[in-house]
C-alpha cells in the first residue's frame, strides 16, 4: 500500500512540474493587425497581447524586406504597443519581436501583414480578445482533465491493487 501512494504520489507531482511550466510560458494570444489581414487608414500603432506578461527585447518592422522605424512600449504587463514612427507605404510588412516571458524563456513570434492605403482600418486588439482568450483557457481546461484523470487513475489502480493484496492474504 505505501508503495502505491508514493508511485501515486510521485505522479501527482511531476505532473505538477510539467503543467506549471506549459501555463507559465508567455504565448502570442491576439495581435492587431492580425497574421496576414490588409489594413489601411492611419496605423500607427501595432498590438499584440500575450498570455502573462513579458519584456520586450527587440522589435523590428520590415517594408517589403526593409527595415522600417517602429519603438515598442508596454501599455500593460500582458500588452504590446508598437509605434511605427514613419507613415507606411502600400506593400508587405513583417513584424518580428523578440521578447522574455516570466518563466526567463526568450522566444520570437513574427506576424506579416499587407498596408493599402484605402483598406479599412484595423480593429483594436480588445474587439479580438474573447477568442484569444477563450483558447487559452480552453488550454487551462486540458491540464485540468489530465491531472484528474492521472488522479482518478490512480486510486483506480490502488483499490485494485489492494483487492489483490487482500486475496493473496486470505488464501
Amino acid at each position: 500500500m505505501r508503495r502505491v501512494a508514493l508511485v501515486v504520489g510521485l505522479l501527482s507531482l511531476s505532473l505538477g512540474f510539467f503543467v506549471e511550466p506549459a501555463l507559465a510560458h508567455g504565448d502570442l494570444i491576439a495581435t492587431s493587425p492580425s497574421e496576414g489581414q490588409t489594413v489601411g487608414g492611419a496605423l500607427t500603432t501595432l498590438q499584440l497581447v500575450f498570455s502573462e506578461p513579458v519584456e520586450v527585447e527587440a522589435t523590428e518592422l520590415y517594408d517589403d524586406g526593409v527595415l522600417a522605424s517602429a519603438a515598442s512600449r508596454t501599455s500593460s504587463p500582458n500588452v504590446i504597443l508598437i509605434d511605427v514612427e514613419a507613415p507606411l507605404s502600400e506593400g508587405l510588412y513583417r513584424l518580428t519581436v523578440r521578447y522574455l516571458s516570466l518563466d526567463g524563456d526568450t522566444s520570437e513570434v513574427s506576424l506579416s501583414f499587407n498596408y493599402l492605403e484605402s483598406a479599412p482600418e484595423a480593429l483594436s486588439v480588445v474587439s479580438v480578445m474573447p477568442a484569444a482568450l477563450e483558447e487559452q483557457s480552453r488550454r487551462v481546461w486540458l491540464y485540468v482533465i489530465a491531472a484528474a484523470t492521472l488522479a482518478v487513475g490512480a486510486v483506480v489502480v490502488s483499490r485494485r491493487w489492494l483487492r489483490v493484496r487482500q486475496l493473496e492474504r486470505s488464501r
